[in-house]
């Protein structure tokens, strides 16, 4: 026996149309199958690879020769821009930096320190941003890059103070002015340690930054390789 499958009338298996509707018995529901096309793999470029830095080997070397701070500085961007690869601000500024910019500034501090204020406040200030907009709660915090930028200054002012009163008592009439004298050494000496007092809170800085930048690196790789230097 055969039902339509329209009106469920019951019908003879010789039928060829339902006795009740006039339904093709015969008719079959063809589904369409779609055709799944192998869809062609977009194009990935390499990854780049976060490793963490160890900045107190950095620090130390760097007083063995300066100019490995510089290197230590460009690697910092380097470290930023492979960060901002791999996870993308969702808002807020970019920490996308022009190597080549950044070499130039960083060439030029070597003559010129006013260029490292520079190229220093941009790397405290682009990651600042971008932890702001793009933390987690309890994450490490540097300072930011206007808070940088015055405390370099603050400190190579002190610095710079502290040396001239000091040079000042050569003159003669400072010379034989002993109340005057005693002044210019009292706040020559006072600038001159508050300036190093500034000094090491200057590198404290450079540690907090480089601990909030491991961690960052260790949400995204857990596993990521810590280099002691290149």
């Amino acid at each position: 026996m055969k039902y339509c499958p329209e009106c469920g009338k019951e019908n003879q298996d010789n039928h060829l149309f339902c006795m009740n509707c006039g339904t093709e018995l015969n008719r079959l529901e063809k589904k369409s199958i779609p055709i799944l096309e192998p869809q062609p793999t977009p194009y990935q470029p390499n990854l780049p690879v976060l490793v963490r830095r160890n900045f107190l080997i950095w620090w130390l070397l760097s007083y063995v020769a300066s100019p490995i701070y510089l290197i230590y500085l460009y690697f910092n961007f380097e470290d930023l821009n492979n960060l901002v690869q791999l996870r993308p601000p969702k808002e807020g500024p970019s920490l996308k930096t022009d190597k080549n910019n950044v070499l130039i500034y960083i060439i030029l501090s070597t003559f010129i320190p006013f260029f490292m204020i520079i190229v220093r406040y941009w790397k405290y200030d682009k990651f600042y941003k971008y932890l702001g907009y793009n933390s987690v709660k309890n994450q490490t915090m540097p300072i930011s890059g206007k808070k940088q930028i015055s405390l370099s200054i603050l400190m190579f002012s002190m610095m710079l103070i502290g040396t001239v009163l000091l040079n000042l008592l050569i003159l003669p009439m400072v010379y034989s002015e002993f109340w005057l004298m005693g002044l210019f050494i009292a706040l020559g000496v006072a600038s001159l340690l508050t300036g190093m007092v500034l000094s090491f809170y200057f590198i404290y800085t450079d540690y907090i930054w480089q601990k909030a930048m491991n961690e960052q690196i260790l949400m995204i790789n857990p596993h990521a390789e810590e280099k002691m230097l290149f």
